[in-house]
């Protein structure tokens, strides 16, 4: 069983923890516990990948969910910040499409993205 309580609420649950020597039943926000069927006291997102990996998904090396059997797709922070930084310049810039001066038909690399 699961008893969801705000952070001043499990503080106080875990002080009344530690100070029993021994299983009872205690009262948390009018529920009755019995000290001996508590596992632990864990913070939401704790929780929330717990609720995940017991459905079966993991988490990849970037910080994304993925189901099992899926493979990550995922693209590293700086990177995603790279190509949004990128996206802005385009935007910005008014001179190029996409990145790229069209000129004929050969493209060339606009300013807007060079280093």
């Amino acid at each position: 069983m699961e008893v969801w309580l705000e952070q001043d609420r499990a503080t106080a649950l875990q002080d009344v923890l530690q100070r029993i020597t021994s299983s009872k039943f205690i009262m948390v926000d009018d529920q009755t516990l019995n000290t001996a069927d508590i596992t632990g006291v864990f913070k939401a997102a704790t929780m929330a990948d717990a609720t995940r990996r017991k459905n079966g998904q993991w988490s990849c090396q970037h910080g994304g969910w993925h189901d099992k059997g899926e493979q990550c797709g995922c693209i590293a922070k700086d990177e995603a910040a790279l190509i949004a930084k990128r996206m802005e310049a385009i935007k910005a810039c008014g001179k190029c499409t996409n990145g790229f001066i069209l000129t004929g038909v050969e493209a060339a690399k606009c300013e807007c993205q060079m280093p």
